[in-house]
């Protein structure tokens, strides 16, 4: 894509590589110049393919590819000319051998490739006994071009592989591993041999190879205990990584039988002071606890059975992760198999018969040992948000307590914190209970209303609508918008709104008509005509309509006046709820101080119009739930589970990732029209004064 070639120095680094520019090998001045591969010539020189195409349209498949301009050159030093070749199709399988064993680069590879494409499997006996002689030699170039020369004949067998494992260089041994598995020669001599160097190893790159074996077969799991003791291991960063995605892929690739080796290996409890074992295990945790069958989980009992009381804690946070992601149906994550293997839920009947809704299927032991840990622990807030999120009745009983009590639990976090982990009708009813008492106690509770209120609208309760407009009046200004909100954003409830504003149950002026904008996703005949009535038209109006306001207030600037500290209040009443303008104001939208504001028409613009242009970051979004909840706003943080929503109250809302049916970019800014409607010339020229001042 820069239609340039550049070159790189690549040296190894641990388990890994790194990379060092080295400049510009080949620098083109035609923007049509697109190499696409690069290969060396049997003459070392270098040739380049140029796909040469007007525009890069490889990546649209509907694009009109250029198939004429394609070509391809070559970069030599010293003379030019055609370089002499073999043929080597004419070449004996002997003689193809002999030239992958070889020091030319170009032969041997080619040469390699040939003995692939042949598919031979015939070498002479001379030849088959230099090879073996060449592995136990201490040359490492040798070695390696004689296991990849008998790969390529089909010729490589188990005493070869061990012979490779035996070397001293560590890539000789990783390429042994990694073709004894591809062509399938493993016995107990080379598992035998592999614990070996896991035991002994300080070579990262050793390392990755054990880590790919274990990944890619069963017996591998023999391999983790002595890696696990390996301290020198963990000095590479990367190594602790490969190994657990090598685990993570045992675990999702499972049989039956093999569970009982990892429910052994990871309830060892004198491993827990290996570092590796420690990372690993609480990875171990999260994943088991995300639950794709109940044999997972009683895995998953036994391992936080033997964690002993130093990781406690650490255990237990991984615990409520991996639960949590499985109750959120966190079916998003990709990274290689994690999290995205998925089993029937199988429904689990508490002793009371309660039956936790959306929960997910756990074991009667995994129930039992966390109910044990919540009644002994039972102001540990982490172990009752993992009761909740299985559904136990023990979890609940202490929420309920707490919101009613303030104890065990403070109600903040009872309600911040706790509430949120309850669904369903025991959600329901625990919320609506609670903010009826609030009113009526006038206090106690009456601080969490509004989380109350988001409680009811998320779980859809038939009931919510009547709750709001009989508590309506009796909450304060917060709480009704709160309110407002929530009714407005499904479709039935915004026709129980608009109704109460038609029969003056809610005034008039409690909606304002940029908070009608969401209505419009509804598709309701009867909720537009509503609207219509009791606010005209909420859109911004015609292109002639915005025109004639431009010229209206351009007519208002060119007078003289205006004062910048009435401006400057202006500002903080009407704008500072989303800009920010010399360090104050919140930052919903664009901060203006470092703006051209200086362009007055452009000013101007964005203010009688500002959904004309919308900068990319303070892109609304409309997110419409799975049970019918439309939301509107800027996406302010989005995480693998969840997408938080700021409005223009500043008011935050968390949704559950799972929950949402779709998100749509709105064509439609937050910030409402019409914003100077009621300015006076006066007071539009002080706004404009203070905006264009210097502070």
């Amino acid at each position: 894509l820069g239609h340039n070639i550049f070159m790189w120095d690549v040296d190894a680094h641990g388990s890994t590589v790194r990379a060092t520019d080295r400049g510009t090998l080949l620098r083109s001045n035609d923007s049509w110049f697109g190499p696409t591969d690069i290969c060396i010539g049997p003459d070392g020189s270098l040739f380049v393919s140029d796909f040469h195409d007007q525009r890069t349209s490889h990546p649209d498949p509907d694009a009109k590819w250029d198939r004429s301009n394609g070509r391809i050159y070559r970069v030599s030093t010293g003379e030019t000319g055609t370089p002499s070749t073999p043929e080597l199709s004419a070449f004996s399988t002997d003689l193809l051998f002999e030239m992958a064993m070889g020091d030319d680069h170009w032969l041997r590879e080619q040469a390699r490739v040939m003995l692939h494409g042949r598919n031979a499997t015939s070498l002479s006996g001379e030849l088959a006994e230099r090879a073996g002689k060449m592995l136990a030699t201490n040359n490492t170039l040798g070695a390696l071009r004689t296991l990849w020369a008998l790969n390529a004949v089909d010729r490589l067998k188990a005493n070869d592989i061990q012979l490779a494992l035996k070397h001293r260089n560590d890539h000789v041994k990783s390429w042994a591993i990694r073709l004894a598995i591809d062509n399938d020669l493993l016995n107990p001599r080379f598992w035998k041999a592999l614990e070996g160097i896991a035991e002994d190893t300080q070579l990262p790159v050793e390392a990755t190879a054990l880590a790919d074996a274990i990944r890619r077969r069963s017996e591998g799991i023999s391999l983790l205990k002595p890696l696990f003791t390996n301290e020198s291991l963990v000095l590479d960063s990367r190594v602790p990584l490969l190994v657990w995605w090598a685990v993570e892929n045992r675990i999702s690739q499972a049989e039956e039988a093999e569970y009982s080796g990892l429910a052994d290996l990871f309830s060892n409890s004198d491993l827990w002071k290996h570092s590796l074992f420690e990372t690993t295990t609480l990875r171990v945790i999260r994943r088991l606890a995300f639950g794709s069958n109940t044999t997972e989980l009683e895995v998953l009992t036994e391992v936080l059975k033997a964690v002993p009381k130093s990781h406690a804690d650490k255990a237990r946070d991984a615990l409520r992760l991996g639960i949590s992601e499985r109750v959120n149906d966190f079916a998003s994550v990709q990274q290689g198999t994690l999290f995205t293997q998925f089993a029937e839920v199988q429904e689990v009947q508490e002793a009371q018969g309660d039956k936790p809704a959306r929960s997910i299927a756990v074991s009667e032991s995994l129930n039992l040992f966390v109910r044990e840990q919540v009644e002994e622990r039972r102001d540990d807030q982490t172990w009752v948000e993992i009761g909740l999120m299985l559904g136990l009745p023990i979890a609940k009983e202490l929420l309920q307590a707490s919101i009613v009590n303030g104890s065990p639990f403070s109600e903040e976090t009872a309600v911040g914190i706790l509430l949120p982990h309850l669904k369903g009708e025991q959600a329901v009813k625990l919320a609506s209970d609670s903010i009826m008492q609030s009113v009526k106690a006038n206090g106690g509770l009456a601080s969490h209303q509004v989380t109350f209120i988001e409680v009811l609208a998320n779980e859809n309760d038939m009931n919510a609508p009547d709750i709001f407009l009989v508590l309506y009046k009796e909450l304060q200004a917060d709480r009704q918008q709160a309110i407002r909100t929530a009714m407005l954003s499904r479709r039935d409830w915004a026709i129980r709104l608009l109704h109460a504003i038609d029969s003056n149950r809610i005034p008039k002026e409690h909606i304002k008509p940029a908070d009608l904008r969401i209505a419009a996703v509804h598709d309701s005949s009867e909720l537009q005509s509503l609207i219509q009535k009791h606010y005209g038209s909420i859109s911004a109006g015609t292109k002639e309509a915005t025109l004639a306001l431009m010229r209206k207030y351009n007519n208002d600037l060119r007078h003289s006046g205006g004062e910048i500290a009435a401006g400057k209040t202006l500002f903080k009443k009407h704008c500072a709820v989303c800009h920010k303008l010399f360090g104050e104001g919140e930052k919903i939208g664009p901060d203006l101080t470092n703006e051209n504001r200086q362009d007055r028409a452009a000013l101007l613009a964005n203010i009688v119009d500002p959904s004309a242009v919308i900068k990319r970051d303070y892109l609304a979004s409309i997110i419409t739930t799975k049970n019918g909840q439309v939301l509107s706003g800027i996406i302010s943080n989005r995480t693998g589970d969840t997408i938080t929503l700021v409005d223009t109250q500043r008011k935050q809302q968390t949704i559950r990732a799972s929950d949402v049916e779709s998100i749509m970019p709105s064509s439609t800014s937050l910030m409402p029209v019409n914003i100077m409607k009621e300015f006076t010339a006066e007071q539009v020229r002080s706004l404009f004064k203070y905006l264009q001042s210097s502070g």
